[in-house]
């Protein structure tokens, strides 16, 4: 028998008890079962909470997986919904005020909006922004450029239609040929940025103009012409020289020789036909 000391709480006293070496021997080994009991448990414990962190991930990226389907559908169908709300809104529009992209921009935002609302968490409301930002990227620069393109077409056709007026009154009316050039000049410097495409345009214009003003001048007062021609200090009075005196050397009336010349060329030196290599004033 083995003799442990045993303190007695109630007494305060200390006393000699005897225990069997087996007795002795078990309550030695209770502290480290305890311990082995206890890794055990921890062991179990971290095997259970990697259970639930592997099943937690899993369903994480199942509806990871799921959002991704559904966002890439409805972003999709977006798109093709916007092409058609597009060709709609550029049927009922006109491209070429200044309010066409604004309005196209304010109407797209309100789709994107809606569809933003449409998505039922959080996650699924990222992936159809990110999705859908080239779409609407693409859309409003489109809109963009076809408001530009029809502006300046719509410039152009204002330029053009602005031209052949004034070459309408300058035939009925000669005497405004210089007022209308300068009108013309001017409307085309206002609408029109690029200084080369403003030059072409205001020559092309002012052509016109002397041209439907002398065709009329000839017809009703040729020998006007002559005079005037022949009084011009520009290079028309060296070509209505020539024309008066060659005409007059080879017997051919000056003022049907004078007539055929504005009509070719308008007495322009630079011009070309568009028909042939021909160029000059006959």
């Amino acid at each position: 028998m083995a003799k442990f000391p045993i303190y007695d709480q109630q007494t305060g006293t200390t006393a000699v008890s005897q225990v069997s070496p087996i007795a002795a021997t078990q309550s030695q080994d209770i502290p480290q079962g305890l311990s082995q009991l206890s890794s055990g448990i921890n062991q179990l414990g971290n095997a259970l909470h990697g259970v639930a962190v592997d099943n937690a991930n899993e369903q994480i990226k199942q509806q990871q997986e799921k959002d991704t389907a559904w966002a890439s559908n409805v972003a999709n169908q977006y798109t093709l919904q916007q092409m058609q709300n597009f060709q709609k809104y550029s049927e009922t529009s006109d491209p070429s005020g200044n309010g066409f992209y604004d309005g196209w921009n304010k109407q797209q935002q309100e789709g994107h909006e809606k569809l933003l609302a449409s998505a039922g968490t959080e996650q699924q409301k990222k992936l159809l922004s990110h999705l859908t930002a080239s779409t609407n990227l693409h859309f409003n620069e489109k809109a963009l450029t076809q408001q530009t393109q029809s502006s300046e077409n719509y410039k152009l056709s204002n330029i053009m239609s602005s031209g052949k007026s004034a070459a309408q009154i300058a035939a009925a009316d000669p005497a405004q040929a210089n007022t209308l050039i300068a009108q013309y000049t001017k409307v085309v410097t206002e609408s029109i940025n690029d200084p080369l495409k403003a030059a072409k345009l205001i020559e092309q214009g002012r052509n016109d103009i002397i041209n439907a003003a002398y065709d009329t001048e000839i017809n009703q007062n040729p020998q006007g012409v002559i005079n005037k021609l022949t009084n011009d200090k520009s290079f028309k009075t060296q070509a209505a020289k020539t024309v008066f005196n060659t005409s007059n050397a080879f017997g051919v009336d000056p003022v049907l020789t004078s007539f055929v010349i504005g009509q070719e060329s308008g007495f322009n030196n630079n011009a070309k036909s568009n028909t042939s290599s021909a160029k000059g004033i006959g």
